[in-house]
């Protein structure tokens, strides 16, 4: 087979794990919908600043490890801390003083 990296017939289990989170601050800017119809609807954008933390882990098992000259490893272990942002946007509805009903 052209291209092929290996033979993967006695592969055996791989595990494969990955997490991420995030940590932002988000302010945020509030435009009324419709300000000529006194309505209490609002639509907003919010923008963030943070850190994302991402950790992935790869077990290749003992098979691919031992039977490929291509993988001379058994698993893969990366953990990356970076600056990150991010962008928000919706649609604000009170339905009370202290309810209100947000689509973001």
């Amino acid at each position: 087979m052209i291209g092929a990296v290996g033979d993967f017939e006695n592969v055996g289990s791989i595990e494969l794990d990955y997490s991420g989170f995030g940590l932002y601050i988000n302010p945020r800017a509030e435009l009324p919908l419709f300000e000529i119809a006194n309505s209490p609807a609002s639509i907003f954008i919010s923008p963030g600043i943070g850190l994302s933390l991402t950790t992935i882990s790869v077990d290749f098992g003992q098979n691919l490890a031992n039977d490929s000259d291509v993988f001379n490893f058994r698993e893969i272990d990366a953990t990356q801390i970076s600056f990150s942002f991010q962008v928000k946007g919706g649609v604000k509805i009170p339905v009370t003083n202290s309810i209100n009903i947000i689509g973001q």
